[in-house]
């Protein structure tokens, strides 16, 4: 059958692979890998394990800081030290000791023997003689001479037998008779005395006073010559 030649041919279906329409590569990629060959997304890398100290590992951590920290202390201190005796114009500073109290007596032949002592410390005669009555914690205190001496003698002996009595922290008597005879015979002739007990003993600056300041004003209990 004839045809013209400019005619064209009757309408013929394509083929299905050129029907498809055109679909544009995704974005990252050439056009020429198929979406199907697209890598996986970047996954962040697994967290390392941690690492824990064993028990004896721990012990020996501790055991290193705290000589560490000892040899530390050990250095300042050695510095500090040198430092403070090396500093011109520096004077060790003294420590004052607070002086043990002597422990009181409390046998009759130590209170005895001790009263002797102390008399034969304060006094200048040579025949001298105490004695100590437990009951009353009364110490008496005997002194003879060859002949009577003046009164001038008399109020020195007297203060400071009971100053040396009273002021002896060994000694915790309550009443210090002290008197000064002379031998007449077998008899004592007593020409001197004085008698002091704690509560008046108390009242009595020993440093601030004298014999004859004591005497005249009569902080003694009895007095012999009362003038």
């Amino acid at each position: 059958m004839y045809q013209p030649p400019n005619q064209q041919p009757p309408w013929q279906p394509q083929p299905q692979h050129l029907q498809q329409p055109f679909q544009q590569p995704q974005q990252g990629y050439p056009p020429s890998v198929p979406p199907y060959f697209q890598p996986p997304p970047m996954m962040p890398p697994p967290p390392r394990p941690v690492k824990r100290l064993k028990a004896w590992q721990i012990v020996l951590l501790i055991i290193g800081i705290l000589v560490v920290i000892g040899i530390l202390g050990n250095i300042i201190n050695q510095q500090s030290n040198s430092n403070t005796a090396t500093s011109p114009g520096s004077t060790p500073q003294a420590t004052d000791t607070p002086t043990p109290m002597p422990t009181a007596l409390t046998n009759p032949d130590d209170i005895k023997s001790e009263l002797q002592s102390d008399a034969n410390s304060a006094l200048t005669g040579s025949n001298i003689t105490a004695d100590y009555g437990a009951q009353l914690s009364k110490a008496v205190i005997f002194e003879t001479s060859l002949t009577k001496q003046p009164l001038s003698f008399i109020q020195s002996e007297c203060f400071n037998m009971q100053k040396a009595v009273w002021q002896d922290q060994q000694l915790r008597v309550k009443i210090v008779d002290f008197a000064i005879a002379i031998i007449n015979g077998q008899l004592l002739n007593v020409y001197g005395e004085c008698v002091l007990d704690t509560s008046h003993a108390s009242k009595i600056n020993w440093d601030n006073t004298d014999a004859v300041t004591a005497w005249n004003n009569k902080v003694y209990q009895d007095m012999k010559p009362h003038s």
